[in-house]
């Protein structure tokens, strides 16, 4: 998601920025706040995987698990 820069921009009236240097610094500011909200709604990518992690679930779907089941794959790929 993209922040809406007409809606911010105007908060840098003033500052010695060039436009440019404005629009960097609300996408900075957009992606540091989305990773703050990604982490406190649990579904920031380290969270998950300590969560998966904590249950036993090795990060193999089940769809996955069971095509190398069906296929005979050994855990690198190949037939066993």
């Amino acid at each position: 998601m993209r922040p809406d820069l007409n809606e911010f921009i105007h908060h840098l009236d003033g500052m010695d920025m060039t436009e440019e240097q404005k629009t960097e610094y609300i996408e900075m500011l957009w992606r540091i706040t989305e990773e703050f909200v990604d982490y406190g709604f649990g579904t920031h990518p380290v969270q998950q995987a300590q969560s998966s992690r904590a249950k036993g679930d090795d990060g193999i779907s089940e769809v996955v698990a069971e095509f190398i089941k069906r296929e005979g794959l050994d855990g690198d790929g190949r037939r066993e």
